[in-house]
């Protein structure tokens, strides 16, 4: 429950699976995404799940809040009593070093819920949550339960940096509901240093193509 002045809030982990998050001045809003494009505020925040070490103990494990905060003056320790980062702390009471071979999947791109049917791309969006370049990883799927041909990606991603990758395309109608599954493994021929982050799963419905009504038939000549 928000109030007054919000817009001092920002760099925030702003975590919460209820389906109306934030409410300010009276108002709920159903995401963080939501709240910021209405009222301009917290607008570098996350809504992510820290992945605490346990329910007392905050150390936190998602390298996603790695560097995202800002330097607060008189605050220079972590609650352990670790140095802070003077231009760019963590989010969180805790200050952590990010997994050096760390991929992860955000999303897929395409086809996105409510999509027209027919021919469309599959494509995801994969980034580099770990502190070392990302050269190379493999990015598996399945398509309705069914696996596919995992995807041998190569390239270069500095930290925090994203690709979009197509994996494939196919032909859907407006009575199927899509699943979608993808993750990553194999981040520079290393093991991954943080799982949670790797996969994500969607289940897509499409809408049926409009029907054109050009009126009856005429002759032009």
């Amino acid at each position: 429950h928000l109030k007054g002045h919000v817009g001092y809030s920002n760099h925030n982990n702003l975590y919460s699976l209820s389906s109306r998050p934030i409410k300010y001045n009276g108002k709920w809003f159903k995401s963080l995404t939501a709240f910021n494009k209405q009222t301009n505020h917290d607008s570098s925040s996350f809504n992510i799940n820290p992945y605490f070490v346990g329910r007392i103990d905050l150390h936190t494990r998602n390298t996603a809040i790695n560097g995202g905060g800002i330097p607060i003056a008189g605050v220079t320790t972590d609650y352990d009593g670790q140095i802070r980062n003077t231009t760019s702390p963590d989010i969180g009471a805790d200050e952590f070093d990010a997994q050096p071979n760390d991929a992860g999947v955000l999303t897929f791109s395409s086809p996105t819920n409510g999509s027209c049917e027919g021919d469309v791309d599959i494509a995801i969006v994969i980034k580099n949550f770990g502190s070392q370049e990302l050269k190379s990883a493999t990015i598996n799927w399945q398509l309705n339960n069914t696996p596919q041909t995992p995807y041998s990606w190569t390239g270069s991603l500095k930290a925090l940096e994203t690709d979009t990758i197509r994996l494939g395309a196919g032909t859907f109608t407006s009575t199927q509901t899509l699943k979608l599954y993808g993750w990553t493994t194999n981040p520079n021929n290393q093991t991954d240093g943080f799982a949670p982050n790797d996969s994500i799963a969607e289940n897509i419905g499409f809408n049926s193509l409009p029907l054109a009504r050009a009126g009856a038939d005429k002759i032009m000549c």
